[in-house]
């Protein structure tokens, strides 16, 4: 055993070279078809009992291959069986056993020979029963044979499927990433010892019940020959007397030298021959010798009134008178002598004797069933010779189950009679052969499919007890490192087997050296711990400092940025102020005297029109040339719009120094409104309309809020940040929008605020493209931006978060939705 195993090792060693690919489908083919050719090639045991070989590979198949192909397999495999023995149910039943084993491998993965063992007994049993007996309508005691029958071969295919799977590299071979590389112990163990108790019994079987065969077929044939010889013998006999007695009365009929009337010799030949129908008397010499001359078939009017058809015995005795030829004697006779001489041959006996013409119709038939006058040709259809001898065997030509068939077959042996006009043929029924032969075997089949099933049981429990210590061994061995870790009591499994004693005593012994050593890892693990600890504390230390200085620089470079941005923007927008303050304060000075001048002057023009309402022509023309009339009216008004434009420049510069006025070191009380409305006068080129879009619509929905001590440049920086940001938003979001498109949606920041007893809440919103959840929850980090390389910093939003929650104690929120629009809230607390 080890060389085979060492020769299937090298050779699948080999294998592996090829691609499981291409080997994969045909090695299924190959099993496929090793199936089909195991149920072809069967081995007959006696009378339509057949052994068979497929379910070998195809429960292989459904081991390896999965349940799926097995049944396929399966299927094909037994379609053989419906032209065997003319019917389906075979395969039924065997296709079910692929079925039945293969899920239950599936799903637990015990021994195949048990699973096979469980499906004969639950299943294949009773439904060898329900198919014969019920359905086919087959004998009871041939139906119980079948059962057993079928349930032997079952096990012995599942017993050396199991063989081949666990003792041969045939299942890699089949399908390499199979998980049948590795086998359970128990169940090779199992395997072979009911290998060792059953396989000699089923050799014996075998081999027995084919030995019985061969001497039923041997018997057969000497027991017809003795028979034949027997009746030939007897019918000769019967000729030789008949013959003897017309002879003697044809010699009597001249005997004292008269001839005998008719009527005597009449009376004569009836007296000596019970079943003479009639004679006749020619002065014709036609034959030299008696003996039967011919046979006739005639109509004659039977006891029922109707014409039956018989056959009538012709002899004829020469008449002779003092050795000269006188004429012939020819009785005619019916066949009732010869039936009652072969009657004792066909009571207590399995035999039908039947005599045939040269035209093979049947003369008389005893212990049978066939007609008078019928055909006979059964030698001529479905039957074979048997070897060394003159008999044949007949299967009846029906559409029945092979077993049926058996049972309604004959041996026949068919004999030429010298000196007579038929053929004697002699027919022994297979029917009691099959009968005694299945009584026998039953008992016998029976008792081995017990001793199997007892073998299967004793195997599991022995297999069981053998390879417990080895479980024992393999549970405590487990997670055996954790255990020794754990100090947790080891109890060795004990065994009178010297090879698990050896075993237990190596792993205790190996028990006992991994508790030392580990015992030294420990306290190189604990000298490792304290070092660990200290050095991570040293670690922590230098990693809090470290943060806290990289704090404490974003912090200073948040406050650097913002104050220089602060700084620059309130420089920008001062001086912007300063110098448009200077000659807006001069026009405003020079205004209201210029004003008063005009008057002045209008005045006078009234006076002189007055005094001198005739003017030269060169006066008239030139008050025509200056429209005097409209001067008159639009100087006041241009005047007065002159000195609105000179207000509306010094309120946009004090909007101006309100955003650019410098943050003290304490709080100040500021109108946030001022300052919101400071930030948008900054924006408003922003705002307006565009060859790409309309006006951005401003909302404001003021409250009623008190002022607030804060940095009013700080929050104006968080202001601005805001509704940039907001104005950015709308333009990304406006896209390939045309501008009909955007005029009838229009874009819109929306700024409100509202008072509590505790705090002030300032809102603002846009109706642009929003923001994803993450870009949401990123928003206030310091360097995040969604802008453009080049268009961000990533440090507004940070800025402005610190403005207000560090340095006035509030909260800024954001809440977004893609395709909705954007709004921060900020909340800062009253006084």
């Amino acid at each position: 055993m080890n060389t085979l195993n060492s020769t299937f090792t090298r050779l699948a060693h080999v294998s592996k070279a090829l691609s499981w690919k291409s080997k994969f489908p045909w090695m299924l083919a190959i099993f496929i078809c090793l199936g089909c050719l195991g149920n072809i090639f069967k081995l007959p045991l006696f009378f339509g009992v057949d052994f068979l070989f497929g379910s070998v590979f195809t429960l292989f198949i459904a081991q390896v291959y999965g349940v799926s192909w097995g049944v396929i397999a399966t299927f094909a495999a037994s379609l053989y069986t419906f032209f065997i023995w003319g019917h389906p149910y075979a395969i039924v039943i065997f296709t079910l056993e692929a079925l039945f084993v293969g899920l239950k491998l599936k799903k637990n993965g015990k021994s195949l020979l048990i699973l096979d063992s469980v499906y004969w007994i639950f299943l294949g049993m009773p439904l060898v029963f329900i198919f014969y007996g019920g359905v086919m309508q087959i004998p009871l005691e041939s139906v119980f044979l079948i059962m057993v029958k079928q349930a032997i071969n079952g096990m012995f295919n599942a017993l050396t499927a199991s063989i081949l799977l666990e003792y041969t590299p045939l299942a890699f071979w089949a399908n390499p990433k199979s998980n049948l590389q590795t086998t359970r112990f128990q169940y090779q163990l199992l395997s072979l010892l009911v290998c060792c108790m059953f396989l000699p019994l089923q050799i014996s079987l075998i081999v027995d019940s084919r030995q019985a065969m061969k001497d039923i077929q041997t018997k057969i044939p000497d027991k017809l020959e003795l028979i034949s010889a027997q009746i030939t013998e007897e019918l000769q006999s019967w000729n030789s007397n008949t013959n003897l007695v017309l002879s003697d009365l044809a010699d009597l009929s001249f005997e004292s030298g008269r001839i005998l009337t008719e009527s005597d010799l009449l009376r004569l030949v009836k007296a000596s021959i019970s079943d003479v129908l009639e004679f006749e008397i020619s002065q014709e010499t036609a034959i030299n010798t008696p003996g039967l001359v011919k046979l006739d078939e005639v109509k004659r009017l039977g006891e029922n009134k109707f014409e039956n058809t018989i056959f009538e015995l012709v002899h004829q005795v020469p008449l002779t008178n003092q050795q000269l030829p006188q004429g012939t004697l020819t009785v005619k006779h019916s066949l009732t002598s010869i039936q009652a001489s072969l009657m004792k041959y066909i009571q207590n006996r399995d035999i039908e004797v039947i005599l045939i013409d040269e035209q093979q119709k049947v003369l008389t038939s005893l212990g049978s069933d066939l007609e008078i006058g019928a055909s006979f040709d059964r030698l001529e259809h479905n039957s074979h010779r048997l070897t060394d001898s003159q008999v044949y065997h007949w299967l009846p030509n029906a559409n029945l189950p092979l077993m049926k068939l058996w049972r309604k077959s004959f041996y026949i042996q068919k004999t030429s009679l010298a000196n007579f006009p038929f053929q004697l043929v002699l027919e022994v029924s297979a029917a009691p052969y099959i009968d005694r032969l299945q009584a026998i075997y039953l008992w016998g089949m029976s008792f081995i499919l017990g001793l199997m099933f007892f073998a299967v049981f004793l195997a599991q429990v022995i297999s069981k007890k053998m390879v417990k210590p080895i479980l024992e061994l393999s549970k405590m061995t487990t997670s055996l490192p954790s255990k020794i870790l754990n100090k947790r009591s080891l109890e060795w499994p004990k065994s009178h087997l010297e090879e698990v004693r050896i075993l237990v005593a190596n792993f205790l012994e190996m028990t006992t050296t991994l508790d030392r050593q580990f015992d030294k890892i420990k306290d190189a693990k604990k000298n490792l711990e304290e070092r660990v600890e200290k050095r991570t504390y040293e670690l922590e230390v230098a990693l809090k400092e470290r943060q806290h200085a990289l704090s404490d620089l974003e912090s200073t470079q948040l406050k650097i940025v913002q104050s220089e941005k602060m700084s620059a923007l309130g420089n920008l927008v001062a001086g912007v102020a300063h110098e448009i303050n200077n000659p807006v304060g001069f026009i405003g000075c020079n205004l209201e005297p210029a004003q008063d001048y005009v008057q002045d002057l209008l005045g006078l023009i009234d006076v002189y029109q007055q005094e001198n309402p005739t003017p030269s022509i060169a006066i008239e023309e030139e008050i025509k040339a200056i429209d005097l009339d409209f001067v008159r009216e639009d100087l006041p008004k241009l005047m007065g719009s002159m000195k609105l434009g000179v207000e509306r420049i010094g309120h946009i510069s004090t909007s101006l120094r309100t955003f650019s006025r410098t943050d003290k070191e304490y709080k100040v009380s500021f109108n946030l409104h001022d300052g919101i409305d400071s930030t948008l006068l900054i924006l408003k080129h922003r705002l307006k309309a565009n060859e790409q879009r309309p006006k951005i619509e401003i909302v404001k929905e003021y409250g009623n809020i008190p002022e607030v001590q804060c940095f009013p440049g700080q929050l104006n920086q968080v202001f601005m940040n805001l509704i940039a940001n907001a104005i950015d938003a709308l333009e990304d979001g406006n896209g390939d929008r045309r501008f009909e498109e955007i005029a009838a949606n229009p874009n819109r920041i929306t700024i409100a605020t509202e008072a509590t007893s505790e705090e002030i809440t300032i809102e603002i919103s846009d109706n642009g493209v929003g923001m994803s959840g993450e870009v949401r929850q990123r928003i206030f980090e310091q360097g995040f931006t969604t802008k453009a390389v080049g268009k961000g910093t990533g440090l507004g939003m940070a800025i402005a978060r610190q403005i207000v929650e560090e340095k006035h104690g509030g909260t800024i929120s954001c809440t977004s939705e893609p395709g909705i629009g954007t709004q921060f809230a900020i909340a800062l607390p009253v006084g």
